[in-house]
């Protein structure tokens, strides 16, 4: 099978946000994770995931919304992924309702 469309890659980094105490946040801590997929639409695709990414992030500033961060020393085997991201705050978890 030959894929012509060209690959998607994602990365996405979980960060609790007890570790946003400013200054920078090594990537290494336990605490937080990641999950990595590469697909080739229509064709197949991989995913990894786990703790741990080696690198630092490091908060430039933020706003209600969104943190601006720099991502320093993290790169998978093809890719680096230093660089100024904007990343949006995740909402605090809500507890359904209970029915009744």
């Amino acid at each position: 099978m030959t894929c012509d469309s060209a690959p998607i890659w994602q990365f996405v980094l979980v960060v609790p946000s007890e570790l946003f105490t400013g200054g920078v946040i090594d990537l290494s801590d336990s605490r937080i994770s990641y999950h990595e997929e590469l697909a080739y639409p229509g064709c197949w695709g991989t995913g990894a995931g786990g703790s741990g990414v080696r690198g630092t992030l490091e908060t430039v500033s933020s706003d209600d919304a969104s943190l601006f961060v720099k991502l320093r020393g993290a790169a998978n085997e093809d890719l680096s992924l230093d660089g100024h991201y904007t990343v949006d705050r995740c909402g605090a978890a809500t507890v359904p309702a209970p029915d009744g």
